[in-house]
């Protein structure tokens, strides 16, 4: 990515303030564009209104849990190709395949390491190999 180049724009939906404000710094001095939202339903809305690259979702918030959330996601075709990444703290092997069975791009759970999270993101936004 050069300096002309648009930043990536992720969108992070997690109840924890805490967290949300640790990730966003985070992601910003990695050099994204970073949007948040409180809970699942603020956190749907925002992706409409920002159209984010990626989405990191946690799965148990107020309002919406993540599973709605990744459902209305992709079912609106103006953001069902962006990638979401499921952040939890669920280590719950029916939650896993439960998100991935509903096209997460990934799961990943907490605690994690920034270089895991930063691993997971260039996988995810990595562009699809040409055909040889």
């Amino acid at each position: 990515m050069n300096a002309n180049d648009p930043k990536t724009k992720i969108l992070i939906i997690e109840d924890d303030p805490d967290l949300r404000l640790i990730l966003r710094a985070q992601l910003e001095m990695s050099n994204y564009e970073v949007s948040v939202a409180e809970d699942g339903k603020a956190g749907f809305e925002r992706a409409k209104e920002v159209l984010p690259d990626v989405i990191l979702l946690d799965l148990m918030m107020p309002v919406m849990d993540g599973f709605q959330v990744l459902k209305r996601v992709k079912s609106i075709d103006a953001l069902a190709e962006i990638p979401v990444i499921i952040l939890t703290a669920s280590h719950d092997d029916h939650h896993r395949k439960k998100g991935l069975s509903h096209y997460a791009a990934h799961y990943l759970t907490k605690p994690y390491t920034l270089e895991a999270l930063k691993e997971i993101l260039a996988e995810v936004l990595a562009p699809a190999a040409e055909p040889t």
